[in-house]
């Protein structure tokens, strides 16, 4: 229908809190559990971050 679908986090804390792999497992996460309702992985585009923080690593893993 043309919506874009965004992930968010899988504990919704703050990222600057989190080390990469930390950050990295947040995001994979949270995609994968879209992925598991049926929205195939590369129809979901971008994050949306808790609180609007973020940081680089998040900015490069969400691509």
């Amino acid at each position: 229908m043309g919506y874009e679908i965004a992930d968010h986090t899988v504990s919704h804390v703050s990222m600057l809190s989190l080390e990469r792999e930390e950050v990295q497992w947040e995001l994979a996460t949270a995609r994968r559990r879209l992925a598991k309702c049926g929205i195939p992985e590369s129809h979901i585009c971008g994050v949306r971050a808790p609180f609007l923080e973020n940081t680089i690593e998040m900015r490069q893993h969400a691509d």
